[in-house]
């Protein structure tokens, strides 16, 4: 009997060796440690050779106080450290069946088969008019025509009227200009009659006094480039003479206007008084 308490006390006293965490242990009844059975009892007894060959731990993970650390429950420790690899193995399975998911989602691209580019998309038409927006389109671009039309022959009829207005003035300006020379060859030929003439002939050169007037009228109502060649034409004293009755500012401008001999030598008669 004494040999059995102390068998007990040296299995108590040595270090227990570690447990595989893997290894699935059996579920045993719970009770005291003194309600062992003596067949128990002499189990333990039987391996004090093994476990006092089991290597010590070290000093500095040593647990000074061994009896607390043992697990009165190893059932309780099995079951516990089974249950993180069992949730593991759930995760992994949902992870594996969301990755095949997508996959079968993705398409599949062919890499023998030659890829044709994308095909481009015909530009959009506006959409049908009606007809009634046809008809106001239409009416509206005839609208815009005939304003159009109504324009050009208003621009027509101003060029038109211009061209004709030009062609009157410059008939007028020939049929002033005709007179002008009749008028002046009838002069002439007076001057001619008057100095054939042997007794009382009037002053060589001077017309008479209402045709000199009327001379000296229509002089003025040219223009002093007109005048100035019309005068370079005639006799000196007949110049003279219409250029006396015509106003200081007409003369001037008809003078002005000729060559600077012709209008030196008129102005010189003028000034000296030559009939």
């Amino acid at each position: 009997m004494g040999s059995l308490i102390l068998a007990a006390l040296l299995v108590a006293a040595a270090p227990e060796a570690p447990a595989a965490p893997a290894a699935p242990v059996a579920p045993v009844v719970e009770g005291p440690a003194a309600s062992a059975s003596p067949s128990s009892t002499s189990t333990a007894t039987s391996t004090p050779k093994a476990t006092a060959t089991a290597p010590a731990p070290a000093p500095a993970t040593a647990n000074p106080n061994p009896t607390p650390s043992a697990n009165p429950n190893p059932a309780a420790t099995a079951t516990s450290t089974s249950h993180p690899t069992a949730g593991g193995r759930g995760r992994g399975h949902k992870s594996a069946a969301r990755a095949e998911r997508k996959a079968a989602e993705e398409p599949l691209f062919e890499l023998s088969a030659p890829q044709r580019p994308p095909i481009a998309e015909p530009p959009t038409l506006p959409p049908a008019l009606t007809g009634s927006a046809l008809r106001d389109e239409l009416r509206a671009s005839a609208h815009k025509r005939q304003e159009d039309l109504a324009a050009l022959a208003r621009e027509r009829a101003r060029l038109e009227k211009l061209t004709a207005d030009l062609a009157a003035a410059r008939a007028a300006l020939r049929e002033e200009t005709a007179r002008l020379d009749e008028r002046v060859k009838k002069a002439a030929a007076e001057k001619a009659a008057g100095a054939a003439r042997p007794s009382g002939p009037p002053r060589p050169g001077a017309p008479a006094e209402a045709e000199g007037q009327a001379l000296a009228k229509t002089l003025r109502s040219m223009k002093p480039d007109q005048a100035a060649a019309l005068l370079a034409r005639l006799d000196r004293p007949l110049a003279v003479g219409l250029l006396r009755r015509m106003r200081p500012g007409d003369s001037a401008a008809v003078l002005e206007k000729m060559k600077p001999e012709l209008a030196a030598e008129l102005f010189s008669n003028l000034a000296g008084g030559t009939k």
